[in-house]
């Protein structure tokens, strides 16, 4: 479960089904959720498993402005 918060103070939460061992890639811009590019979000595993999360910020010429990652505990 992904909960994204706007800088206006909505938060929205939408679920994502993704398989074991599977690198999956969310375009955050395509989930129509209209976040600026200051936003925030949390990731919770809905089944208990862990997981590695990673974001990336691309510039418009889709070279990479700055990665962070983290882990579920």
């Amino acid at each position: 479960d992904m909960t994204f918060y706007g800088t206006d103070g909505k938060a929205t939460t939408k679920h994502v089904d993704v398989p074991p061992t599977v690198r999956y890639t969310i375009d955050v811009n395509a989930l129509g959720l209209g976040m600026t590019s200051l936003h925030g979000v949390v990731l919770r595993s809905a089944s208990g498993q862990g997981f590695v999360a990673e974001q990336t910020i691309f510039a418009r010429n889709y070279s990479t402005l700055r990665s962070t990652e983290g882990l579920a505990q």
